[in-house]
């Protein structure tokens, strides 16, 4: 249960009270494993419904857990074995189709 707080808005951003969590978050290449990080963090806390958005100049993509969660329903959890490999291999795609790596490249290796 969520400890009751004042809503505040910030911007075109309400949080606080029965609103949602919201993070935002300006980064820097490189990320390091941004899908990998992702997926842990849906399998650690899978009742949470997160939303990541990542754009770069190259596109961007939309994941949401509540729509992988409206698919799968309600007797399987984002934590299954199953469900956290397909994330990680799907959010790695989505990385890679942004031109973002998954990974930065080795120390002495050229970026690709």
């Amino acid at each position: 249960m969520r400890r009751q707080t004042k809503e505040v808005k910030i911007g075109s951003v309400t949080i606080g009270g029965e609103n949602p969590i919201a993070i935002q978050s300006m980064l820097c290449a490189p990320l390091g494993d941004l899908a990998g990080t992702t997926a842990l963090l849906i399998q650690g806390s899978p009742d949470v419904a997160w939303t990541v958005e990542h754009s770069t100049p190259s596109g961007s993509y939309v994941f949401s857990t509540a729509e992988v969660q409206e698919i799968l329903g309600e007797d399987i959890p984002l934590n299954a074995p199953e469900v956290f490999a397909w994330m990680s291999e799907y959010l790695a795609e989505q990385e890679q189709s942004v031109g973002e790596g998954s990974a930065p490249p080795a120390p002495g290796e050229p970026a690709v």
